[in-house]
């Protein structure tokens, strides 16, 4: 006769691991005397505080919304057998599998037909530790002085009523061994109305380069408001399809490839550029 199956028991060795550190400075190509271009670390401007990464990232299961936590099992008192969401491994897995991203400092941010406007109080801790910037739009006071707006990443094409805003953090991120992927969607479940959307993507974390830790959001910008967010909320989920990760704090030297070698050095990324 065979007894049941043991369960395994997965050690912390067993959990993929992900590297993080904060960044030095921000990689960028510096021009040379001869008018070439080198890659180089630029040094941030002002110190920025360390910042653990557990204070950003969190995992899902510990911050559940407050209306999942406040059903039962059984949600409907005139029919016994009606279940509730309580009981769907659909949103069991999500929130067993996935990370919070949490807003790491207030700010607030106006947007409208213009572009964007971004606020953040200096009296913060840890007000220099991320920074909101744009791929589609210039902020306001830029494109008051020039009258034209950037180059979208998004193309002509896309509809012209939204606005991408990027949250960039100085926290990098690298895979010690092969090759993690996570999946960037919005934290619906906790904040449906939210006007900043968490743009839904794949993050793959690979041991050759490491990856800033930043989340993309868009923005419908045909009507001109402020959005307002306090420290903490939750702005952002990262689902991980192979379940817990391991975050370890660790020194990862940032890499930028010379401007001369990029082209070769793309088709050797990891990343997939095409379909």
């Amino acid at each position: 006769m065979v007894g049941p199956e043991k369960l395994k028991v997965v050690s912390k060795k067993d959990i993929p691991t992900i590297h993080w550190c904060m960044k030095k400075g921000d990689p960028a190509y510096q021009e040379q005397a001869d008018g070439s271009a080198e890659p180089t670390i630029i040094a941030f401007k002002d110190k920025v505080n360390p910042v653990d990464i557990s204070d950003i990232l969190v995992p899902a299961n510990s911050h559940l919304p407050q209306w999942y936590k406040r059903l039962n099992v059984k949600t409907d008192i005139e029919n016994e057998n009606t279940l509730s969401v309580k009981t769907c491994v659909s949103f069991i897995n999500l929130f067993k599998n996935s990370y919070l991203f949490l807003s790491p400092i207030d700010f607030s941010v106006e947007v409208g037909r213009n572009g964007f406007r971004v606020h953040i109080e200096k009296d913060q801790r840890n007000y220099n530790f991320a920074r909101i910037v744009s791929h589609t739009h210039v902020d306001m006071d830029q494109y008051k002085e020039t009258g034209m707006q950037g180059e979208s990443q998004l193309g002509p094409w896309f509809d012209k009523n939204y606005m991408n805003l990027k949250l960039d953090t100085a926290l990098t991120l690298k895979s010690p061994k092969g090759r993690v992927d996570l999946v960037h969607m919005p934290c619906f479940w906790w904040n449906p109305q939210s006007p900043l959307q968490a743009v839904q993507g794949i993050l793959p974390i690979i041991d050759t380069y490491d990856v800033g830790l930043n989340i993309n959001f868009l923005v419908r910008r045909d009507e001109t408001r402020t959005i307002t967010v306090k420290k903490g909320t939750p702005l952002a989920m990262y689902y991980s399809p192979i379940g817990e990760l391991n975050f370890e704090e660790h020194d990862i030297a940032q890499t930028l490839p010379g401007i001369s070698k990029y082209p070769a050095e793309t088709k050797k990324c990891p990343y997939t550029y095409n379909l």
